[in-house]
């Protein structure tokens, strides 16, 4: 299993929630989707309160920081008044002051940022500072900054370039145990949740005021070089900037990506989260269906566009949990 798998079952418990517009009930063996399900829904409160039953609330204030940044990139005039991240960060003010302190370390933070100014992105009180927002915001740059970062991430953890890998065949040899979730190393691993903060508000911040597409239309495509962990960060990224194209370009967006690279996944999550793509339901499935019949071989991706057509075509129904 891999955050791949992670993700489709995390669609189930958004399909539930968009269709009875109620958070999805979670219980003590979902402890792996609960992350990826935090990621993308609007009940933070109740993601929070699983998290602490399941003792996982450091995982979910990660995903609530970076949320909290979109809100400040996209949306600063009423990030404060009614945001859903500020609104329950305020609410568990004092646990979310005391991870981001402990969270991030400022120096290691600094070295790795390529722009020292979005340092800022991992101050305690940011997300808060709604008078700091404004400096930081003008910055004439800023724009600069997140296209620079984003073709960093591009390049390093999309396409691998000077990305570090453990040796599995090595590792076959040494233990007989050859997992191919373990195929990046810890060290880029730790780089990879260190940076992905200023990665995200970079993402949506060039998606909210940038001009070309094209940089963040090539995340939305490009599978990541390696295996995803089950949390789905780098996925999230793709849906995020999936959807960013998609709500410009329409859904031809989907019709001409349908290609070897296709991810059904990221079409199947258009559909969840835009009503718009729904009006589109039949179009969509005899293109994902005819798209699944027409390759030669068959991977989880085409098992994954038979699943969705079907989910698509039955559509309100509620989906059944693990599927």
């Amino acid at each position: 299993m891999c955050g791949y798998c992670i993700e489709k079952v995390m669609f189930d418990l958004l399909g539930q929630e968009v269709i009875s517009g109620s958070p999805a009930q979670m219980d003590q063996d979902d402890a792996m989707i609960l992350e990826p399900y935090a990621q993308e829904t609007n009940f933070l409160m109740h993601s929070l309160k699983y998290a602490r039953n399941l003792e996982m609330e450091q995982e979910v204030l990660y995903i609530l920081h970076c949320r909290a940044l979109e809100e400040i990139a996209v949306r600063p005039d009423s990030a404060m008044k009614s945001s859903l991240p500020q609104m329950t960060l305020v609410k568990h003010y004092h646990a979310y002051q005391k991870f981001i302190s402990s969270r991030f370390n400022p120096t290691v933070i600094k070295n790795r940022l390529p722009c020292s100014s979005l340092t800022f992105l991992y101050s305690p009180e940011f997300v808060f500072a709604h008078d700091k927002w404004s400096g930081f915001l003008s910055q004439e740059n800023l724009l600069q900054q997140c296209s620079e970062l984003l073709h960093f991430y591009h390049s390093w953890w999309l396409v691998g370039q000077d990305q570090k890998k453990n040796d599995l065949n090595k590792k076959m040899e040494e233990t007989g145990v050859c997992d191919p979730i373990e195929d990046i190393s810890d060290e880029e691993w730790d780089r990879f949740y260190d940076l992905f903060p200023a990665v995200y508000f970079a993402l949506v911040y060039a998606g909210r005021y940038g001009q070309d597409l094209s940089l963040i239309e090539k995340i939305a495509l490009t599978h990541p070089n390696g295996v995803p962990h089950f949390p789905g960060f780098d996925l999230w990224l793709a849906r995020k900037a999936y959807m960013i194209v998609l709500q410009k370009k329409g859904v031809s967006f989907v019709f001409e990506n349908m290609n070897f690279e296709f991810r059904p996944s990221l079409a199947y999550y258009g559909f969840l989260k835009l009503e718009w793509m729904r009006k589109n339901k039949e179009e969509i499935i005899s293109r994902m269906t005819f798209w699944a019949e027409s390759q030669e071989m068959l991977t989880e991706h085409v098992l994954y566009a038979r699943e969705f057509a079907e989910e698509m075509q039955t559509f309100p129904k509620l989906v059944s949990k693990y599927q």
